[in-house]
């Protein structure tokens, strides 16, 4: 920036000369008196300078985690065959509503946790059926078996269907438990 050396009078800007009086643009000592003209100008534009740069685009990011929410209708089943069912071999079949909900491909299985039942004798873990969507019944092992697949649901309804077998000859009379049965989500 170039300096300007002005005489005494020429520096302050009540000093009038031939009747007019002007407003002096002037470095002095290293510090700009501006006109209120330029001075008006330069608000302005750092005004819309700044209220151009007060709009911010942001974005939002968020992480879904895999969901898979198993819940049953019962806890346990309690079952008394009348003489007719033991005849039969089977008791009545009973049913397990299990409720779904997954953002994610599944398969539900189903397991034992022991190989025998407590009782008077040692029944089998395999005595207890089980099956799903009209399936053929099949005995539950203590390794998990596949009961049914499905996608993405929110609080869909599986019905899951169980019977025991029963054996007049080995099943004497006495109070049975097993437990417990075991469902459980993998992801496909």
């Amino acid at each position: 920036m170039q300096r300007m050396n002005f005489s005494e009078t020429e520096r302050y800007p009540d000093t009038c000369q031939h009747g007019r009086c002007s407003v002096l643009h002037a470095t002095i000592s290293n510090r700009i008196v501006l006109s209120l003209p330029f001075t008006v100008i330069m608000l302005l534009v750092f005004a819309c300078a700044a209220h151009a740069d007060s709009t911010h685009n942001s974005g939002i990011s968020i992480v879904i985690s895999e969901v898979k929410v198993l819940s049953v209708d019962a806890d346990s089943l309690t079952l008394s065959p009348a003489a007719p069912e033991v005849i039969v071999g089977w008791t009545e079949t009973q049913i397990w509503n299990v409720t779904i909900s997954a953002n994610v491909e599944w398969a539900l299985t189903i397991r034992g946790t022991t190989s025998t039942w407590d009782g008077p004798w040692l029944k089998p873990v395999g005595d207890i059926f089980f099956s799903c969507g009209g399936s053929d019944f099949t005995p539950i092992e203590t390794e998990p078996l596949r009961v049914c697949t499905g996608g993405p649901s929110n609080n869909e309804i599986r019905p899951i269907n169980f019977k025991i077998a029963l054996d007049p000859l080995k099943d004497i009379p006495g109070e049975y438990f097993y437990g417990y049965i075991v469902l459980e989500f993998e992801t496909l």
